[in-house]
């Protein structure tokens, strides 16, 4: 089967090995891509597996990749990058998460949120000692 609903109620979408597609990929809910994509995707929550091969840019709220991906990434939350991974474009994201071995060739931007709720802190204590106080070795 080369594409399923797995959970049309979650709107979990699988792409088989077996496709190649190229255009333009928009999903909802949870996506996992298994085989090849030449073109942009607009996603919620996108896994690219070891199995897939992506050109094209990404734009999505969050993303897993373990494999190629040539293009731009745009994710709104968080990116995991997994240690088989080699990505070149440039990242903008609030959250990066790299394994160790994975690749990256471009530039990465983090951005916080637009809203940063500052609240004062109140109650600290800091103690310290004074100089004249400390010991000699």
């Amino acid at each position: 089967m080369l594409f399923k609903q797995k959970n049309q109620t979650q709107g979990t979408s699988f792409f088989s090995p077996q496709i190649e597609m190229v255009g333009n990929l928009i999903t909802k809910g949870e996506t996992r891509l298994e085989g090849k994509m030449v073109g942009e995707i607009q996603a919620e929550k996108l896994d690219i597996a070891k199995s897939a091969k992506v050109e094209g840019g990404i734009s999505c709220q969050t993303l897993t990749v373990n494999t190629e991906v040539e293009g731009d990434l745009e994710v709104k939350e968080k990116i995991h990058i997994l240690s088989e991974a080699k990505i070149k474009g440039n990242i903008k994201t609030a959250a990066l998460l790299v394994e160790k071995g994975a690749m990256i060739d471009g530039r990465i931007e983090i951005q916080f949120q637009d809203h940063v709720t500052l609240r004062p802190v109140q109650n600290i204590v800091l103690e310290h000692t004074p100089l004249a106080q400390i010991p000699e070795p």
